[in-house]
Order: structure tokens, then C-alpha cells, then sequence
């Protein structure tokens, strides 16, 4: 789930903001107002005490799921569910507690194994949609060619390959890219296991894999190709010789194979799965997506073969250490929460972005975690965003295009009770998005505009139709502000920005527009 590499940042501008009056035309409705978002100071990444540890450890998922995650107001009907990665496990559960995680916008998701048909049959018949995820790492799947000097480095004479240095996943003997003889292996795997789900009648809805290794460009692999034989041969010499074109040579190369190999024979067995893999992305010149933990530019591409894109929104370490300016920036509760909604927003927007110009008819379901720590498995002294700015940064992830989330609520020792706030934030936030379900099933997005690393401008998205559209908007400053819309050609609107933000449903009329602030 996340790891570590490097790229400049979209433009921050939002526009013609200015200090707040009252909403045009404003009646109440009914929504949930999650409280101030702003502390004077930075909270640090909270331990869990050792006796909410032993708490949450005694009583399990389960019990903790359901005493401390509520349910739902809204059903979630025919979306999509989010799912978890740290989850209900992978036996076939009964249709009660399946529907206890559809009351709440989730499923258990499953991983690619015949194993778990009759847990995947469980799903289908209690209404659920059948979703596989699982994560992977190393030199695998081109490990799986049975003969390794068919794909391993042929080093110099003296070179092994620690002498690279750990990636951040580990330490292990890379592949050369070029030889694809496992990955055929892994094409025919999926074609056989998803075949034997279709034969024993169940449809696999999502294909959400988090397969993240070679040739994903950790560092360390770099390090490792200049040393093989077989690719001085085979590659264009700047690949091994210039580090930011063998980045890019990478990321093509990861993209490309797993669209090939994964995507493509998905696709024959169950023609509309949404299939997707960790972090695969759209990005042009253009609407450049950034790396999620510094400014790296990814290289233009267009994933061939999948239905779904997996932008990444992970407040981190990595992206604190590297871009966080002790000069530049003050360090206070609302200017630390600019700073984390800035990385969590570009990604997701960027992606929708190019997949309006390049694959309109792609599907998005990013990875969502309020803080990972990737360095050092937790550090104190690193500051987390709020779990209100979360919220927020949520809402506005669902208002730019994504069809649904992934959850990364992993269980870290010292921080347990974590991953049951993820599940708390993430599940408020989709009950109040699903009161509008018919913008979110067919709206547009309305802005996909990032707000700067520091920026006090109002932060707004939406979702329009041709008469219907919701916006929500918060002023990141530290007074209220007023945001001035168009929301169709020649329908312009005044929305009140609170501090604490505020959502507003709009519906066009033959004089213009009727407002409503949900409350």
C-alpha cells in the first residue's frame, strides 16, 4: 500500500473569492456539521494508550465494527462499496453480517483464490458486489518462470544485489524488465481462477490489486540494473544511465505489463469487471499527476486495458519530511491541515482530469488513509491532519469523479486504535454522499482545481447535471469567505465558505437557481 519515490505542483488558484456575506436563497435541509476543524496547534501522531489497546484487542473486528462504526442513514443501494485492509478476513460469512457491512458502505473483499468461492458466492447471493484485492511485492510474478535465468539480472562478476540498498519493501534480486515469461505464467493463473468463479456462477465485480513490485521504480532497483548484463543489452542506454529516464522507463514498463498480463485476461473472463492496480494512473502534459509523497511529475500515460484508475490520498511521513518548509510555513493546526488536503486532493484530481480527456468511461477508486506512516512506522514528532480536515478532504475526493474507495485502515502496533477511526471518517462521510446519488451516479465534476501547499483561498467541489448539482465549499483561511459560481452558463451564484465548511444543493429554475444548504 504506499511506498516511497519522487515531481511540481498544479497551480493552487481558487476563484473569486472574497470575504463572507450570506448564501443567495438559502433554505435548510438536513446533513451532519462534524464540528471545528481548526486547533491552534498541531496535534503529533497520537499513540493508542496500552489500555485502548488491550480494549480493542480483546473485543475484535467485529465487535468493535459494530459498537463503534455506525451505520448508515442512506442504503447504499447499487454503488459500490468501499472495502478495508484490515478487514473481516476471507471466510464465507453469514448474509447477516454482510449486510451489517453494507450498512455501513462496506464488503469484504476477497483475494484472487479459488478458496474463496463459497465465501464469494456468500457475497453474490447477500447483495453484495465481488471484489478481490491483495497486495504483493518483490521480483514476483516474474519469479514465476520456473527457470530464474530467464528473468533474474545477470550481475557482473562480484556484484550481489544488497549492495543496492533496501527499497522500501525490502531487499530482493530484481528482474529485467523485458523478460516476461512469469508474467504469462500470472496472465494464465487469472484466466484459470477467475474462469473456475464464472463455472461455479458467481461474477467477480472488481479486480482492485495492490501487486506492487518489479518493476515499480524503487531505488534500489536502479541500482541493480546498471549491473546486469543482459540489460546493458537490451535496454536504451539512459536507462541505465540517467536516473529520472529510467524512473520514467519504470513506471511505463509497471503500468504496462500489469494492463497486459492482468487487465487484459481479466477482461476476457468477466468482459465489464472494474480492474485496477496500486496506483495506476492517468497523467499528461497538460494535467500532470504528482507522486504522493513529493513533486515528482509522473510521465504521460494512459493505462491500457483497465476499467479503473487507483490514484493515491495518503497523508504520510515521507511527504512531511521531504516537502514541509519550517521556513515557509508556520506550524499550526490549519496551515499542517493545508498542507496534508493539498497532497490528498492532486492526485485524485489530476487523474480525473485526464480520464475526462483520455478515458471518460474509466472508473476511479483511490486508496484513502488519513496518515501512513511509511518511514518509520510512526514517528511522534510528525504532525497528522486533523481528522476533521480528513472528513472534509473526503468529501471532496467523492466530488471529483471517483466511483467508490479503498481503504487503507491498517493496524499499526502503537497506533491500533487507528484503523477504526479510518472506518469512523470514511463511512460518515459516505452516508452524507450518498444523499446524492444521482450526482454522484451520472454528475460532473465541476472543479478539480488542487489548493496551494499553504493556501487560505475557499476549497470547493461539486458534482452538476443539467439541472441538479451539489457544491461543497469551506474557507481554508481562518475567517469565513464567500464563493462566487457559475453553476451553468449564465446561472451565477453566492455561497457562503465557513471555516467549517458547508454544503449546498442547487437546483436550476427558469429565473436561475433555488439554494440549499444541507444541514
Amino acid at each position: 500500500m504506499g511506498r516511497i519515490e519522487a515531481g511540481t505542483a498544479p497551480s493552487s488558484g481558487l476563484r473569486r473569492v472574497r470575504p463572507a456575506v450570506v448564501a443567495a436563497a438559502v433554505t435548510v435541509a438536513c446533513f451532519v456539521d462534524l464540528g471545528p476543524a481548526r486547533a491552534a496547534d498541531p496535534a503529533s501522531v497520537a499513540r493508542t494508550t496500552p489500555e485502548r489497546a488491550a480494549e480493542l484487542a480483546a473485543a475484535g473486528w467485529w465487535e468493535t465494527v459494530l459498537s463503534e462504526v455506525p451505520a448508515m442513514e442512506n442504503e447504499l443501494g447499487d454503488r459500490w462499496p468501499m472495502i478495508v485492509w484490515h478487514g473481516p478476513g476471507q471466510a464465507p460469512l453469514p448474509a447477516e453480517r454482510i449486510q451489517a457491512l453494507l450498512d455501513r458502505g462496506i464488503t469484504q473483499n476477497l483475494t484472487l483464490d479459488t478458496n474463496h468461492i463459497e465465501a464469494a458466492r456468500a457475497l453474490q447471493e447477500a447483495g453484495s458486489k465481488v471484489i478481490f484485492m491483495q497486495g504483493r511485492a518483490g521480483n514476483w510474478p516474474y519469479s514465476l518462470a520456473p527457470d530464474s535465468s530467464v528473468w533474474a539480472h545477470q550481475f557482473d562478476e562480484g556484484y550481489t544485489y544488497e549492495e543496492a540498498g533496501p527499497g522500501p519493501l525490502g531487499q530482493w534480486h530484481g528482474a529485467c524488465p523485458l523478460q516476461h515469461a512469469g508474467w504469462a505464467v500470472l496472465a494464465d493463473q487469472i484466466r484459470d481462477t477467475l474462469t473456475a468463479f464464472r463455472e461455479a456462477g458467481v461474477t467477480v465485480d472488481g479486480l482492485w490489486m495492490d501487486w506492487e513490485g518489479d518493476p515499480y521504480p524503487f531505488n534500489n532497483l536502479f541500482g541493480q540494473l546498471r549491473h546486469c548484463r543482459r540489460c546493458r543489452r537490451q535496454l536504451p542506454p539512459e536507462v541505465l544511465e540517467e536516473y529520472e529516464a529510467w524512473w520514467d522507463f519504470y513506471w511505463r514498463a509497471y503500468t504496462q505489463l500489469h494492463g497486459a498480463y492482468v487487465a487484459g485476461p481479466a477482461r476476457e473472463i468477466f468482459p465489464a469487471i472494474a480492474v485496477t492496480n496500486w496506483h495506476v494512473v492517468f497523467s499528461s502534459r497538460t494535467d500532470p499527476l504528482l507522486y504522493f509523497v513529493d513533486d515528482r511529475v509522473l510521465p504521460p500515460l494512459a493505462p491500457p486495458l483497465f476499467t479503473a484508475t487507483n490514484p493515491v490520498a495518503y497523508g504520510n511521513d515521507t511527504w512531511w519530511n521531504r516537502m514541509w518548509r519550517d521556513e515557509e510555513y508556520e506550524l499550526d493546526r490549519r496551515h499542517v491541515d493545508q498542507f496534508y488536503m493539498h497532497c490528498l486532493l492532486r492526485g485524485v484530481s489530476a487523474d480525473a482530469a485526464n480520464r475526462a480527456a483520455y478515458g471518460p468511461q474509466v472508473m476511479s477508486f483511490p486508496w484513502v488513509t488519513r496518515f501512513c506512516p511509511l518511514e518509520s512506522g510512526g514517528d511522534d514528532a510528525v504532525p497528522d491532519m486533523s481528522r476533521a480536515a480528513y472528513r472534509e478532504c473526503l468529501r471532496h475526493l467523492w466530488l471529483r469523479d471517483i466511483d467508490g474507495m479503498q481503504l487503507f485502515n491498517a493496524r499499526w502496533d502503537g497506533y491500533e486504535e487507528d484503523w477504526v477511526r479510518e472506518l469512523q471518517d470514511a463511512v460518515a462521510v459516505y452516508d452524507e454522499i450518498l444523499a446524492h446519488r444521482e450526482l454522484l451516479a451520472a454528475g460532473q465534476a465541476m472543479n478539480l482545481t488542487v489548493p496551494g501547499v499553504q493556501d487560505d483561498g475557499v476549497l470547493w467541489s461539486g458534482l452538476r447535471s443539467d439541472d441538479r448539482a451539489v457544491v461543497r465549499a469551506i474557507s481554508q483561511a481562518a475567517e469565513p469567505a464567500q464563493l462566487d459560481l457559475e453553476v451553468w452558463p449564465g446561472v451565477p451564484v453566492e455561497l457562503a465558505a465557513p471555516v467549517t465548511g458547508a454544503t449546498y444543493r442547487i437546483a436550476r429554475t427558469d429565473s436561475g437557481c433555488r439554494v440549499a444548504e444541507v444541514r
